[in-house]
C-alpha cells in the first residue's frame, strides 16, 4: 500500500521504506510520499515529478520473477538508467522515432538540478552503492 501525507509544499518528496515512516529517521512525515516496494517507487517515479528521495536500500521485496530481492539501489540504477535515456533523447531528438514509451517511461526527466536524495538506510553497503552510484550520475549529467 501507499501512504499519502499532506505535503506543504508543491515538491514531492518520496520516502521508499518497506516498514519506516519518515519521522524515524529523523524527517518531518507530513512532507513525504511513503511507498513500501520498488513497484510503488518506479510507479510515482514514472508518473509525477519527484523532487527529492529518501532511500532504504534493503525493501524486503521479493516480487521480481526470479524473487531476487528488489532494493533501493534497483529504485536507483532504474533511475539512472531511465534518466540517461531520456537525456540522451533530449540531447538527440532524431532517435525519438525509434523510442517506445511503455507505462513505465516518464514523460520528463527524472533527475534535474534541484534533484536531491539521501540514503537512510542502516545497511552501509547498500547505502553506500545507492549513494556512489546516484553521485556519480549527476555529477556526469550537470558536469560538477
Amino acid at each position: 500500500y501507499m501512504i499519502y501525507t499532506e505535503r506543504s509544499n508543491d515538491k514531492l518528496k518520496l520516502f521508499i521504506d518497506d516498514t519506516r515512516i519518515p519521522s524515524d529517521v529523523g524527517l518531518v512525515n507530513k512532507d513525504w510520499v511513503i511507498v513500501r516496494t520498488y513497484d510503488q517507487a518506479i510507479l510515482m517515479l514514472a508518473n509525477l515529478q519527484v523532487d527529492e528521495i529518501s532511500f532504504d536500500h534493503d525493501l524486503a521485496d521479493f516480487s521480481d520473477v526470479d524473487q531476487k530481492e528488489l532494493t533501493g539501489y534497483d529504485v536507483a540504477k532504474w533511475i539512472v538508467d531511465t534518466d540517461s535515456y531520456l537525456f540522451n533523447i533530449e540531447k538527440n531528438p532524431s532517435q525519438m522515432a525509434c523510442v517506445i514509451f511503455t507505462a513505465e517511461t516518464p514523460k520528463q526527466q527524472i533527475i534535474k538540478p534541484h534533484f536531491k536524495f539521501n540514503v537512510h538506510s542502516a545497511n552501509p553497503v547498500g547505502k553506500k552503492n545507492i549513494e556512489s552510484l546516484l553521485n556519480n550520475y549527476i555529477k556526469h549529467k550537470f558536469g560538477e
